[in-house]
Formats: structure tokens, C-alpha cells, sequence
């Protein structure tokens, strides 16, 4: 009996052996992840924001892949005209060079710029008192990036009231 059970444990552990050796022949290379990027809102206080919080979540971003995109609403709270103004800090500057932010207004880009470059950059929008206007926002990695793989980048994303009559 104990002959059997040993011829047993010799014969399983064989067949373990020749199947973890056949799973790991045919494992692919594991792939690098792309770069993720959350844009973070707030109101201003002369500017009513939403959504405010995180409002574009940007998950295994490659130059390859499309941009990822969202809508922020802006209302002037103020009792004069404003232009806007974003100002774009990241945690860290990992992205700078290789984040490209888009805004658009009715559909025209009115802003492309790299994530480095968004510190108080005026974009072509006066709002009225009292006006509401959505504005696109996207981002996406240059062609050619490089550096991103695995990059986590939390950016909080201003949209700052500039006075447009002074």
C-alpha cells in the first residue's frame, strides 16, 4: 500500500510538473500599461462648475488610442462679464511634455496644448452675467510620446474668471 501511494505521488507530481511547463511555454510577454490621467473640477466662486470632482477619467492612454473626452459647464456667478482662463497644475510632472488637452467651444477647438504649457492660458470665451456655457475637454498623448508607460497623473483642471471690461 504505501509502495502504490508513493508510485502515486511520483506520477502526479511528474504530471504537475510537465503542465506548469506547458503554461508558462505559451505565456505571452505581459504588456506595459498606457498612462492614466484624472482631470479634477471645482467652482472658482465668480464660476459655477459641473461636474466638479473628477470629470474626465483617462484609463491605459497609448499615442495610439483615441482621446478621452468630457463636458464641463461654466456659469458666470459674477455681475459683469468674464473671460476664462484654465490653469492646469499636475501632481506631478510626469505627463507635461507628452499630455495634449483639448477645449472646444460649439465644437471648435479653441484650445491644444501640452499639459506643461496650461499655467493661466486665456482661451477665446467671455461669458455674460449670469451665461452658461459647456466646453469640451479631451486628452490624449502626442504621437511619438514616449516615457508615459505606466504613468498616473491626477491634474487639477481651474477654469479661472478673468474680469472682461476692466
Amino acid at each position: 500500500m504505501r509502495r502504490s501511494w508513493l508510485s502515486a505521488g511520483v506520477v502526479l507530481g511528474a504530471v504537475g510538473a510537465v503542465a506548469a511547463l506547458l503554461t508558462t511555454a505559451d505565456v505571452a510577454p505581459s504588456r506595459v500599461p498606457g498612462a492614466n490621467v484624472r482631470l479634477i473640477s471645482g467652482p472658482t466662486g465668480e464660476l459655477a462648475v459641473s461636474p466638479t470632482g473628477s470629470f474626465l477619467v483617462a484609463t491605459d492612454l497609448e499615442p495610439t488610442t483615441a482621446a478621452a473626452d468630457s463636458t464641463l459647464t461654466i456659469k458666470n456667478q459674477t455681475a459683469h462679464p468674464v473671460r476664462l482662463r484654465v490653469d492646469a497644475r499636475p501632481v506631478t510632472p510626469d505627463l507635461d511634455h507628452d499630455l495634449v488637452v483639448d477645449v472646444t467651444d460649439h465644437g471648435e477647438t479653441i484650445l491644444s496644448e501640452r499639459l506643461g504649457a496650461l499655467r493661466a492660458h486665456d482661451i477665446p470665451v467671455v461669458l455674460a452675467s449670469g451665461e452658461t456655457r459647456p466646453l469640451g475637454v479631451a486628452v490624449r498623448l502626442r504621437t511619438g510620446a514616449s516615457g508615459f508607460e505606466g504613468a498616473s497623473v491626477d491634474v487639477p483642471f481651474v477654469i479661472e474668471a478673468v474680469r472682461a471690461d476692466a
